[in-house]
């Protein structure tokens, strides 16, 4: 599975960030055409007015202020379109369950599924201060780097069928057998990769 991390600054990037995702055009679950997904945790209201208020009075707790500060952290979890006729309402609770399990379930979560196009993608969006306690809510990029493993082997364990979302599938390129992921996530590009290999070469080469 591709996951992708993208902070957002300030409250009215909130407000655009959750009315994006909870169009109703070609978002629907799969299995039920008239249902649109919604994910809470720590989520009492059920608009995107009241959504943001809510973000915005957690956000008033921060400890350490700045002006720079992160507002809300926009995840998107990709997954193959090979997988698509096993992936259901089910399957995507239990992913987004198991995502903010392992993030802190003491953090406010929205989230839905977009599928209007081959890839189905989970988006959540979190906090920028855990719940009720004003302290700051960044995973380091090695913490991000474990959350994806973790997410990846609950794949394996929970969810077999979805064989072509494992990392381990989908993420590698042809040409490194490397892992071919965004820098901004802590992970290696494809780029670099080369990049590597050439290098490599060059050191041993006689001529």
């Amino acid at each position: 599975m591709i996951i992708k991390s993208i902070s957002v600054k300030s409250n009215s990037g909130t407000k655009q960030l959750l009315q994006y995702l909870f169009k109703k055009e070609e978002k629907l679950v799969p299995d039920n055409k008239q249902k649109l997904l919604v994910i809470r945790k720590n989520i009492r209201t059920r608009s995107i007015e009241k959504w943001v208020k809510e973000f915005k009075q957690n956000e008033a707790l921060r400890t350490h202020k700045r002006i720079d500060s992160v507002k809300a952290y926009h995840t998107i979890l990709s997954f193959s379109n090979k997988d698509k006729e096993h992936i259901t309402e089910k399957t995507l609770r239990s992913v987004a369950k198991e995502y903010m399990k392992f993030h802190g379930n003491n953090n406010l979560y929205i989230g839905t599924a977009h599928f209007d196009k081959d890839h189905i993608h989970l988006h959540l969006v979190s906090g920028g201060t855990k719940y009720l306690t004003g302290e700051a809510n960044r995973l380091s990029r090695s913490q991000f780097h474990e959350l994806k493993i973790s997410i990846d082997g609950y794949l394996q364990k929970r969810h077999p069928e979805l064989v072509n979302s494992l990392a381990t599938r989908h993420g590698r390129s042809k040409a490194t057998k490397e892992p071919v992921i965004d820098r901004r996530n802590g992970r290696t590009t494809q780029k670099e990769s080369l990049q590597k290999s050439l290098i490599l070469a060059f050191s041993k080469s006689r001529s």
